[in-house]
């Protein structure tokens, strides 16, 4: 089977996720990012659901109280971005009940994100992307319905939607949902992922516009080290009393 004729399903990995629709890997355009070097970051790259390649005539639709990008169907509409990770904030739900992160996005998509962010009518004062760093979370109750988070018991709980992309670049093209897991706790600073996500505002306090994530797949893994690492040092110490010490 061709790769760049191959059709993925988002997303899944240890548990089903609500966002089963087909994505195609067939390119819009034939130019992916230049550093994409992997056939996995080159079918992320291609893919017309990528931000940096993205048809620019999405427009924002008034949905209840809030706004949202959607798609023909009427339902939030999935983006893919690449990048490098800058923060984990996956590891557990943390005292906010939420995961997030934070990650560093080219300059195409950065400018591609600004143009969709401009055309929300009510994008409010607090927004997603700051520079290149684009921030994306989700709640917790967003992740797990009622019977797992009793399960859970308020145990530190990590994110599960995260997916090892690298197995296509083995020349085996699986659907997206059948890609095996990582741990959340293995993601580390510096790794490359394709994150997808959907765009909402909200209205509390000043308002703003919230990137939601809903999966991310690795296509580099820099995995976590150590906080602190000591220097290989030793001092000349001895058990018994020295006028050389």
């Amino acid at each position: 089977m061709s790769a760049r004729s191959s059709t993925f399903s988002f997303p899944p990995s240890s548990q089903p996720n609500p966002y089963l629709e087909r994505i195609s890997a067939t390119p819009s355009t034939p130019t992916p990012d230049p550093s994409s070097t992997s056939l996995a970051a080159c079918l992320f790259a291609t893919s017309p659901k990528n931000i940096a390649i993205i048809k620019d005539n999405l427009q924002w639709t008034q949905i209840r109280k809030s706004y949202n990008v959607i798609n023909k169907k009427g339902q939030p509409f999935l983006f893919f971005v690449l990048g490098s990770l800058v923060t984990n904030y996956l590891r557990d739900q943390g005292k906010f009940f939420q995961y997030a992160l934070k990650m560093s996005v080219s300059k195409e998509s950065s400018l591609a994100l600004e143009r969709i962010l401009a055309r929300c009518p009510e994008k409010g004062k607090t927004l997603p992307l700051v520079g290149n760093e684009f921030k994306l979370g989700v709640k917790y109750d967003r992740v797990f319905d009622t019977d797992e988070r009793t399960k859970h018991n308020g145990a530190p709980t990590p994110y599960p939607y995260i997916s090892d992309a690298r197995e296509m670049d083995k020349g085996l093209i699986h659907p997206l949902d059948e890609l095996p897991p990582i741990p959340a706790d293995e993601l580390g600073e510096g790794s490359s992922i394709a994150v997808a996500f959907t765009l909402a505002n909200y209205t509390f306090h000043e308002g703003g516009i919230s990137a939601k994530l809903e999966h991310i797949y690795v296509l580099h893994l820099m995995k976590e080290e150590p906080l602190l690492e000591s220097p290989a040092k030793r001092r000349k110490i001895s058990l018994q009393d020295s006028d050389d010490e």
